[in-house]
């Protein structure tokens, strides 16, 4: 192999490495999905409700909206298809 090549890949892989090791500095992680949708997973990053600063508290505000959608979710349903409800 050309010693330019190896260069090359030996700057790409250390670059790469400043990529991740800058992206983990300013708080973001990789979780694979099978970690993050697993029936019983615990990950406390990588559940489909942890968007906000703190977990429990996303958790909670996600239940309310849920609640919302579902107890209203007939007059949604009629004023997206135009519908007069009743």
């Amino acid at each position: 192999m050309h010693i330019a090549m190896v260069m090359h890949r030996k700057i790409k892989r250390n670059r790469f490495k400043e990529l991740l090791d800058k992206a983990y500095e300013d708080g973001f992680r990789y979780i694979t999905d099978s970690d993050a949708r697993a029936a019983g997973g615990s990950h406390s990053k990588a559940h489909l409700w942890d968007n906000g600063e703190l977990a429990n508290e996303e958790l909670e505000h996600l239940l309310e909206i849920r609640k919302w959608a579902i107890n209203n979710f007939l007059l949604i349903t009629f004023e997206m298809a135009n519908l007069t409800p009743f």
